[in-house]
C-alpha cells in the first residue's frame, strides 16, 4: 500500500517538474506572444464590432466564433511540444530518464492548456465592458468560460498527439488543424445525412457540445464528451511516443 502511494506521489512530482519546464519554454518563445496578440486583436475587433452593431449585452458572438479561432491557434501552440524534441534528438534523452511517457504527455498537456487559458484571461475585459454597458447574464457567461476550458483541453490533447507523429512542426500544425477542423465543422458537413446517422455524427461535433455549454446548459453528456476526447488523444500520444522510442 505504501509503495503504491509513493509511486503515485513520484509520478505526480515528475509531471509537475515537466509541466514547469514546458511552461518556462513557452514564456521564452516569441511565437506565443504573436499568437496571443493575433487572437486578442481578432476577437476584440469582432466582439466590439458586434457589440456596437447589435447593442446587446451578451457574449454570444464571441463564444460562437471561439471554436474557429481555437482550431487554428491551438495547433500553433502545441505544434512544437514533441515535434521539436524529436527534431533536436532530445526526446530520446527524456524518455530514458526516470519518468513515464504518461508523465511527459501529461506535463506537456497541462502546460499547453495553461497557456491557452492565459491567452483567454484578457477577454475578461469584454465581460467588464458588458457590465458597464448593461446587465449581462453572468450565469451564461460563466458557463461559456467553463465550456472554453473543456474545448481548449480537447484541442490541446489533439495538438499534442499530432506533434507526437512527426519531427516537423509545420506538419504537426497541419495534422492538428485538420483534426480540430473536423471536430469543429463536422455538423456543417452532415446537414444532409439521414436522421439516425446525423445524430451519431453530430455527437462527435465539438462545436455542438461547446455551444450547449455556452448557452448556460451544463449537461453531463457534454462534459463527458470533452473529457473522453481529451483522454483519447492523450492515450494516443503516449502510444505514439512509446512506439517511436
Amino acid at each position: 500500500m505504501n509503495n503504491t502511494v509513493n509511486l503515485l506521489k513520484y509520478n505526480f512530482r515528475q509531471t509537475y517538474v515537466l509541466y514547469k519546464k514546458e511552461l518556462k519554454s513557452y514564456v521564452g518563445s516569441p511565437i506565443l506572444y504573436i499568437i496571443m496578440t493575433v487572437f486578442l486583436l481578432l476577437t476584440g475587433v469582432l466582439f466590439f464590432k458586434d457589440f456596437y452593431a447589435i447593442g446587446r449585452a451578451d457574449m454570444r458572438s464571441f463564444f460562437n466564433m471561439l471554436p474557429f479561432f481555437f482550431m487554428l491557434l491551438i495547433p500553433a501552440i502545441t505544434m512544437r511540444q514533441i515535434a521539436e524534441e524529436r527534431s533536436k534528438g532530445t526526446l530520446e534523452m527524456v524518455v530514458t530518464m526516470p519518468v513515464t511517457t504518461s508523465n511527459i504527455v501529461t506535463g506537456k498537456f497541462f502546460a499547453s492548456l495553461i497557456v491557452v487559458l492565459l491567452m483567454m484571461l484578457p477577454t475578461l475585459l469584454y465581460v467588464v465592458s458588458l457590465g458597464l454597458a448593461g446587465a449581462p447574464d453572468y450565469g451564461m457567461i460563466v458557463a461559456g468560460y467553463i465550456g472554453t476550458v473543456f474545448l481548449a483541453a480537447a484541442y490541446v490533447a489533439a495538438g499534442i498527439f499530432a506533434s507526437s507523429l512527426t519531427h516537423n512542426q509545420i506538419i504537426a500544425w497541419l495534422i492538428a488543424t485538420a483534426i480540430c477542423v473536423f471536430f469543429t465543422m463536422i455538423d456543417f458537413f452532415i446537414q444532409y445525412i439521414p436522421g439516425k446517422f446525423f445524430a451519431i455524427l453530430n455527437y462527435l461535433s465539438a462545436s455542438f457540445h461547446f455551444q450547449s455549454l455556452a448557452k448556460g446548459v451544463l449537461e453531463f453528456r457534454d462534459i463527458i464528451y470533452f473529457v473522453t476526447v481529451s483522454l483519447f488523444f492523450m492515450i494516443l500520444s503516449v502510444r505514439s511516443i512509446e512506439e517511436r522510442r
